[in-house]
């Protein structure tokens, strides 16, 4: 199990890094001026500014993305939650009409039923 767990942190470590390589190549399309973003002769005249925008705006799409994805979640779980409470609801209507005062189903507590016996 250890060594399934160690070569996934490697083969991660390489798409990392064709990642960030594939992103070099995308700041190097977003230059401005006609001239690199990154110059060999200074680190001064670089244009790393290009990089680091690229980096942001990704980050951004990242977190827009988690917070979509937390407010959807959350909606699944309300919507579960509320369809366990109404399936209770009907179970203890229709056991009360049967006559079956032995057991009342009171409802729904994270999905599972709470039974009293009376």
């Amino acid at each position: 199990m250890r060594s399934l767990f160690i070569a996934m942190r490697l083969v991660s470590n390489a798409l990392g890094g064709y990642i960030a390589s594939l992103l070099v190549l995308v700041a190097k399309h977003l230059r401005t001026g006609g001239r690199a973003w990154f110059s060999d002769e200074s680190l001064n005249q670089s244009r790393l500014d290009v990089y680091y925008a690229l980096l942001a705006v990704l980050m951004l799409l990242d977190m827009g993305a988690l917070a979509a994805a937390g407010r959807r979640a959350e909606r699944r779980r309300a919507a579960v939650a509320e369809r366990a409470q109404a399936e209770a609801e009907a179970k203890a209507e229709a056991a009360a009409l049967a006559g079956e005062d032995d057991m009342l189903l009171l409802g729904a507590d994270g999905g599972r039923r709470v039974e009293v016996l009376l």
